[in-house]
């Protein structure tokens, strides 16, 4: 709960700054690119297994909650990235489980 209410300080005192920068629909877009930089960024990090699946479960449940075109766009790009990482992941765990096989097989044909 705490954290919870610093993080929403820092924020606002953030924003508070910011506006002095920029106009309030400017702000929005660059919080939004920083957000969906940061969603990538997670996708990444789990294809790396930095991150749990969970963390990616959640972007994806915030990108649907607003169905912009920018959501849409990222939304997509993430999910091509974690599909391409998933077919290429089950490839390469059954060539692994193929090759443990032969290896098996292998060591009994010597005995």
């Amino acid at each position: 709960m705490e954290e919870t209410l610093l993080k929403d300080d820092l924020k606002e005192d953030f924003n508070k700054s910011m506006l002095f920068v920029y106009d309030q629909d400017e702000l929005k877009m660059r919080q939004q690119d920083q957000m969906h930089g940061n969603m990538k960024l997670i996708v990444e990090l789990f294809k790396l297994d930095m991150v749990s699946g969970s963390i990616v479960k959640t972007c994806l449940e915030e990108l649907f909650q607003e169905l912009s075109h920018r959501n849409v766009e990222v939304l997509c790009n993430m999910l091509d990235t974690l599909t391409t990482y998933s077919v290429t992941h089950s490839r390469k765990t059954r060539q692994d489980k193929a090759d443990g096989i032969t290896d098996n097989t292998k060591t009994q044909q010597v005995s």
